[in-house]
């Protein structure tokens, strides 16, 4: 099972407050620094923060491969300090619609209010991904005038992007620690800390510091425009950083705000079962049932259980234990009757176990037969595959296995009819079971769906169609499948919203990071992203999904699943967190207590003299 990063390694920058860049194919000088005012917290108790344009546009251009602002992006050099006693934390929203209590940083300009663009955006921008800016032209030198807006509501997720020599330098040099894909993480200081770097505005050419200039000369016989960059003359800075922490530390009895915490569990991994046809992983079933790895010294057992509200309802029933074996739990799906099925892979084989509890395992096919396990259950069966299972369904006639070689088994729960064991495909990577009992499967490039016929033998439904990137299911919203796209080259994951019925995709969203942990229930798309941002996505009435809600979370997960009541995240101690993600952390201090705001100034224009003093490496 897929565990949440660790979300507290960032390492900050020393007191001098000059940023140096390291990139593996460069070697930057030293370049300009701001001062921190000796006073302490200046504007707020606790924080205090300096904020400049740079001075030199050649600077700009040393440091980011190409000047930024004749995109309409301008980068503003930041220093904030702790000088309080407490930790402080400030978040990056990463481009995402968060809620507003996640804080962070912001720009007034004028009458606009502007959140810091993610180097995602900042290279769409560059690479005339939006609307285009406009220059006059009419002489023979020309002024720029405009800018290209950020693509609202548009995400990318380029093949090989941190290869591109445009995203790099603006990971590399952000104010923000950035995980190995560019997805920033919290900036956490403690007391006596400091940090400098980088954030990325969209500025209008009025806000701007910088104008471009484009002079028309003749080569080969031909006119081309060549562009020089230069500071306007007498601007003078009227923006405002404004700076707002926000808390994510523990409560009374370990409560995160509004999540409250239960009873520890030794739990190394929990599967929240999930609906009859829902077919997606880590769904959960409407009353909260969960099956876990539970360790005890030197043995693992495969438990079954029950939740109500983030609590655990009793003692766990223990369906077998496992002496010297390492387990991992495949898969698991609740047939609606009673039954559970539940995938277990272990080193060279694989074994599914099938559950039944109430009137299933005292009536109807199979029913009656195999061992008492207690609460009710019985164990009816014990299947054994010679590969590892990557997914179960369950409906009520019986179960689909589906192997790792491609192949997918049905097993009736009556023992006395014949099953069917049948390779769907050259490259199956994942199936899902439709609402009607059908599967659609997803066969490398391509999807089809297969049914089953009379005597229960398969057999394919349609022509197959080529699929967005190379997607594993994630659920069933109504007749609507959700797909996730994992990020190639260690980039973020895409959700896709997908129409089965016409095969053809609706929408997408981009999460900047990869998701361990993605469901689809209901009305709402539960994802959890890797570094602890938790994103309740509903679709538009265009199917376009949106982020209705959100929180972050300050540790590691193996468990999350949501229903209308809110969420239950199992932290990787065994911790049950249950309640509404509203109120969940992050929470912004009240009253806007904490908030700093200071001007923007120029740099000292001393650059230019700090980079002869050492060669430049940037090859």
């Amino acid at each position: 099972m897929p565990t949440m990063k660790d979300t507290g390694r960032a390492a900050m920058v020393p007191a001098v407050l000059a940023l140096a860049l390291a990139l593996s194919s460069c070697n930057k000088v030293p370049i300009t620094s701001i001062p921190l005012p000796e006073e302490k917290g200046v504007s707020a108790p606790g924080l205090t923060v300096s904020a400049a344009f740079l001075y030199d546009t050649a600077e700009i251009e040393h440091l980011f491969r190409s000047f930024l602002p004749e995109h309409g992006v301008v980068p503003v050099l930041v220093a904030v300090r702790n000088d309080g006693s407490e930790l402080v934390t400030l978040f990056s929203k990463n481009s995402l619609g968060l809620r507003e209590d996640f804080g962070g940083f912001s720009l007034s300009a004028g009458d606009s209010t502007l959140e810091p663009l993610h180097p995602l955006d900042v290279v769409a921008i560059a690479r005339n991904e939006g609307r285009k800016r406009a220059y006059r032209k009419g002489s023979r030198t020309d002024i720029f005038a405009g800018a290209i807006m950020p693509p609202a509501g548009i995400y990318y997720a380029w093949k090989g992007i941190r290869e591109y020599r445009e995203f790099k330098p603006l990971v590399a040099a952000s104010l923000f620690p950035a995980l190995y894909n560019g997805l920033f993480e919290p900036l956490t200081l403690q007391p006596g800390e400091e940090r400098s770097g980088y954030l990325y505005f969209n500025l209008d050419d009025e806000d701007s510091p910088y104008e471009s200039i484009g002079e028309i000369v003749e080569r080969e016989q031909k006119e081309e425009t060549v562009f020089s960059h230069r500071l306007k003359e007498g601007f003078t800075p009227d923006q405002e950083l404004v700076a707002r922490p926000a808390r994510a530390a523990a409560g009374p009895a370990g409560s995160y705000g509004s999540l409250s915490a239960a009873a520890k569990m030794p739990a190394s991994e929990i599967f929240f079962l999930r609906e009859t046809g829902s077919g997606g992983a880590g769904i959960d079933s409407p009353g909260g049932n969960f099956l876990a790895i539970f360790r005890d010294g030197g043995s693992e057992s495969l438990v079954l259980g029950r939740m109500n509200g983030g609590s655990v309802e009793g003692d766990p029933v223990r369906i077998r234990k496992f002496s010297g074996e390492s387990a991992s739990i495949a898969d698991a799906a609740a047939a609606g009757d009673g039954r559970i099925v539940c995938a277990v892979n272990f080193k060279r084989k694989s074994k599914v176990f099938l559950v039944a509890g109430g009137a299933a395992a005292i009536a109807g096919p199979g029913g009656g037969r195999g061992a008492e396990i207690g609460g009710g259950m019985t164990l009816e069966r014990e299947i054994e595959l010679p590969r590892s299972v990557r997914k179960v369904f369950a409906t009520r006639e019986g179960f689909f296995a589906l192997t790792s070689d491609s192949f997918c088994r049905f097993v009736p729960f009556d023992e006395g009819k014949a099953g069917d064991y049948r390779k769907l495909g050259s490259d199956v990577r994942d199936a899902v079971l439709l609402p009607g009992g059908d599967l659609f499967v997803l066969d490398g490039p391509e999807g089809y769906i297969v049914g089953l016929g009379e005597n229960d033998r398969w057999s394919m439904k349609g022509e197959p169609a080529p699929l967005p990137g190379d997607p594993v299911s994630a659920g069933i919203l109504g007749e609507k499948l959700v797909m996730k796209i994992p990020g190639r080259n260690d980039f973020g994951d895409t959700l896709v919203v997908f129409d089965p019925g016409s095969m053809s995709e609706i929408s997408r969203i981009g999460l900047r990071g990869r998701a361990p942990f993605v469901s689809a229930r209901g009305e709402r798309i539960l994802a959890a992203v890797e570094e602890g941002t938790i994103l309740d996505i509903r679709l538009g009435d265009d199917g376009t999904p949106r982020i209705h809600q959100s929180a972050w979370l300050p540790f590691d997960m193996i468990g999350l699943s949501g229903d209308g009541s809110g969420i239950t995240a199992v932290s990787a101690d065994g911790t049950p967190y249950h309640g509404p993600l509203e109120g969940a952390p992050p929470l912004a201090l009240e009253d806007g207590a904490g908030t700093t705001r200071v001007p923007v100034t120029m740099s000292e224009p001393g650059w230019r003299k700090l980079k002869e003093k050492k060669p430049r490496n940037d090859r």
